[in-house]
């Protein structure tokens, strides 16, 4: 069964930590809708590279509802344009679509290995990862 991405749909996601770059971050989101991701690329391709970061922390406003990140001192982060710019990369890709979110620890998904085979075959054939997933829900 495919899962559409419907109006008010928040799913929540997890970056996990990695070693000498980040740490972890957990987070919930709207899904970006096939429609949004073309617009906002569409834009950044008309916008100088300087420019890009600030317009997919823009989007990134938009689309994520909370988050636990924190200053070393333990104090939130608002979550904000000025503090999205800061984050790995990867935050975009989940809430795009491109990748699966990293299960948390203790977690592990129940469909974890369809996840990955579906990632896998989304990077092959330079597709997004919610269009892996319809394309192996049609062969179902």
């Amino acid at each position: 069964m495919v899962d559409l991405i419907r109006d008010g749909y928040t799913q929540e996601g997890y970056i996990a930590a990695a070693e000498r770059l980040h740490g972890e971050l957990s987070f919930s989101f709207r899904p970006m809708l096939v429609d949004q991701r073309d617009a906002l690329l569409e834009l950044l391709e008309k916008k100088p590279a300087r420019e890009r970061s600030r317009y997919i922390a823009l989007q990134l406003v938009k689309q994520v509802q909370e988050w636990d990140a924190q200053e070393p001192g333990g104090a939130c982060v608002p979550l904000d344009v000025s503090h999205l710019k800061m984050l790995p990369p990867n935050l975009f890709n989940i809430v795009a679509g491109y990748v699966a979110s990293d299960a948390k620890p203790g977690q592990e998904p129940e469909n974890a290995a369809d996840d990955y085979e579906a990632e896998l075959e989304a990077l092959a054939a330079g597709a997004s990862l919610g269009e892996s997933k319809e394309r192996r829900a049609e062969k179902n």
